[in-house]
């Protein structure tokens, strides 16, 4: 009993003293444009659409408003299939009627009126290029000097051949199944 107590006491004193506070490196680095594209294949597809902001600190704490001001405005914006370039039109909320702002609020999946801040987007109002399987889009962004550049590729579809669930083993379930797909 008498060397479980040193013991002990040595553990705690080993496990406290080897806490050491964490900072992630570029907690305070500079802010960067930030692009996050969109372009998806099928017939009730949204149409391509990038939304473009500037990084915000790690740390930081910040307003709708603060939020608002990470939106980056008069950007050149293209999304090319190879053979038809288009160019995307920077559309805003407080830019759109009531109406509008409906629509915005269903292709984007929120309520206008609990947003609380000047949401922006570029988009292809023309609807000039639509997202098809097996093909390839290039988006190049132009703003603040930078000009970026990115590729993707929209995959082929992959069917299911087979669906079905499984009770996990044990008591009787009613809530809880394993899924499996094929």
């Amino acid at each position: 009993m008498r060397a479980i107590i040193p013991i002990l006491i040595l553990a705690s004193f080993l496990a406290v003293s080897c806490e050491e506070p964490f900072t992630p490196a570029g907690v305070d680095a500079p802010p960067q444009i930030v692009v996050e594209g969109y372009i998806e294949a099928g017939q009730r597809a949204t149409p391509p659409y990038v939304i473009l902001t500037r990084s915000v600190p790690f740390f930081s704490q910040f307003s709708a408003e603060d939020l608002e001001n990470t939106f980056v405005h008069d950007a050149v914006v293209q999304v090319s299939d190879g053979e038809r370039t288009v160019s995307l039109t920077e559309v805003c909320l407080n830019d759109l009627s009531e109406e509008q702002k409906q629509l915005a609020g269903e292709l984007f999946g929120f309520e206008p009126d609990s947003l609380g801040f000047n949401f922006c987007v570029y988009i292809d109002l023309s609807f000039g290029i639509r997202g098809e399987e097996g093909k390839s889009y290039t988006l190049e962004v132009e703003t603040d000097g930078q000009r970026l550049r990115a590729t993707t590729t929209i995959p082929r579809h992959v069917g299911l051949e087979r669906l079905q669930f499984r009770d996990p083993p044990g008591e009787p379930n009613d809530t809880l199944a394993q899924l499996i797909a094929s």
